[in-house]
């Protein structure tokens, strides 16, 4: 069954060096695949297609302006068993392109399990030892935010662009 989220994906070269750090660090689970690397702003489950249309709508008129941050921390999730990278200082406008698309969601009758968004690439899942670790700061700017479609193949979860949103 598909699933959908918002969500920043890397351009090649900010994702290269994310791939980069992967292999720097002393990760002890099953990595993440370079095209699967992504910041999840929004995950919205599995709405149904007239909901789509409704939050693509309401997500064309988001007012996003291109902005940057550093990928510049390692943490990880204990419960989850994933390790990522995440930012040391908050980015107001990644915050705000969070709370512009769960009121979109909100809009398009999405029912949203509300938590405090932190913002996070997964590096690695089913984390065995996590060893707290310092990271070469990656700068990642961001020009503009997709909508994804998680599909599961017998090859693991394919991640579908479905509408790309640009930034500027």
């Amino acid at each position: 069954m598909s699933r959908f989220f918002f969500a920043l994906k890397p351009d090649n070269e900010t994702r290269d060096k994310i791939v980069s750090a992967q292999k720097q660090l002393n990760l002890s689970g099953r990595l993440i695949k370079p095209e699967n690397l992504h910041i999840t702003l929004l995950f919205m489950g599995k709405p149904e297609p007239r909901q789509i249309e409704k939050v693509i709508g309401f997500a064309q008129k988001i007012h996003c302006l291109e902005f940057s941050f550093a990928l510049d921390v390692i943490g990880y999730f204990k419960k989850a068993q994933v390790s990522w990278l995440g930012l040391s200082e908050s980015s107001r406008e990644l915050i705000n392109l969070h709370s512009e698309l769960l009121i979109s969601a909100q809009n398009s009758h999405i029912p949203i399990q509300t938590q405090k968004f932190i913002p996070h690439l997964t590096l690695e899942r089913n984390t065995k030892v996590f060893k707290k670790q310092n990271i070469e700061p990656i700068q990642w700017k961001v020009k503009d935010f997709v909508l994804y479609q998680s599909i599961d193949t017998q090859s693991g979860v394919h991640y579908q662009v479905l509408h790309q949103f640009p930034c500027g």
